[in-house]
This record gives structure tokens, sequence and C-alpha cells, in this order.
């Protein structure tokens, strides 16, 4: 329909703590005309009306909502991936939006340079997503790390008991952050309660054999 070529679209497993069981499909669009755009923005000094437009399609596009408690954004650690993660750190800094310094990440297939924004209320009443997504992933985030609430072991036997789960299913069932739910699963596997099964960059936990709840 849209008459791009086969090398243009790609079909990707989803890797992200949010993930459902289907695909992602990313299309990839290279365009001089546009990198020139890009380029010449990042030059620009932008008008404070325009700031807050820039960040929030930005973020739409390249900004994720992570499990743990803030948002990532990260660009291709190339000169170009580097210069468009420094204006946006200088963004959100000019905000008074808190947020880690850029740095680079290495893994086994790329570097990225990016960074971390810390204070996500303040991020939310600055900039916001408009990818209705990202606005829920967010708010639910921000919600439950503000109950800041350690979940019991017994709250977790009876997800767990149910069928197996993995972090986010648990999170969303106990609304306590990813650091809590974390240390009590942990606690759990060290005294032979459950156990742990690693798919990729996700485990899924589930009761052993033995545990027996009230």
């Amino acid at each position: 329909m849209l008459d791009l070529p086969k090398s243009c679209i790609k079909l990707r497993k989803n890797t992200s703590p949010w993930a459902t069981n289907s695909e992602k499909l990313r299309i990839r669009v290279s365009s001089k005309k546009i990198a020139e755009k890009v380029g010449l923005l990042l030059k620009k000094e932008l008008r404070s009306n325009e700031v807050k437009s820039f960040l929030r399609g930005l973020f739409d596009a390249e900004g994720s909502v992570d499990i743990k408690g803030y948002i990532e954004f990260k660009q291709v650690a190339s000169t170009e991936g580097k210069a468009l993660v420094t204006k946006v750190h200088n963004c959100l800094t000019a905000l008074n939006i808190s947020c880690t310094n850029p740095k680079m990440k290495k893994d086994t297939l790329k570097k990225d340079f990016y960074f971390y924004v810390k204070d996500l209320e303040d991020y939310r009443r600055a900039i916001n997503f408009d990818d209705e997504d990202k606005q829920e992933k967010l708010n639910f985030v921000i919600d439950v790390y503000k109950k800041r609430r350690k979940p019991s072991e017994e709250e977790l036997f009876l997800i767990l008991r149910k069928k197996p789960a993995k972090i986010l299913d648990i999170m969303l069932e106990v609304a306590c952050p990813y650091y809590n739910v974390r240390h009590v699963l942990y606690r759990m596997i060290k005294e032979g309660k459950i156990t742990c099964i690693k798919s990729g960059n996700q485990n899924t936990y589930l009761i052993t054999r033995q545990t027996r709840y009230p």
C-alpha cells in the first residue's frame, strides 16, 4: 500500500518489560532531506514556545518509560546522535526537569548515548506524551512510586499460585514499585519458595513444588 521497498520494513521481537507476545513492525525511512532538517534544528536556538513541542515529539518517538521508575532517551552514539541527546538534555535542564548526565551505553550489538529523566511528575507537568500508550505507562509508574508500598510474600504467592508471572504482571496486580517487588521476589527465591526462568531480557517467576502457604 505504501510502496516501500522490503529493505525499509523489518519485523523485530518485542523485548520491552511492557511487552505483549505480539511483534512490532519497524518502518525505517531513509531521507537525506529529513536528515538535513534535523541537523539544522540541532543548530537552531528554539523559542520558548517551541521547546515543549519539540521535546514532546521526540519523546513520543524516541523516549521510553521504564518500569524501574524513569524515562530513557537514547540515540545511536554517532556525532549526530550525541548532539541530539545533548540538545534534549539541555532543554530539559532549562525547564528544571531533573535528569542524569548523558553517557555511553554499550551492549553486544551497538553503542548508545543516553540519559534518564528522573523527575517524572515534573516531566508530565511540563512535557508529557501525545502517545496515549506512553501516557498510560507514565501515569502508572508515577502512581506506584508515590505509594512506595512493599508487597507481602502472601500477596505474591496468591498471584503466582494462579500462574507464573513476569515482574510487570505482579506490579500491575499489587501496585508496588519495581524495586520493592523485586526485593521480595529475590528473598523468596533465596528461601527456595519460588524460582525464576530467564527468557531474553525478561524473567518469569513461579512457585516451587514444595512451597506451601496457608
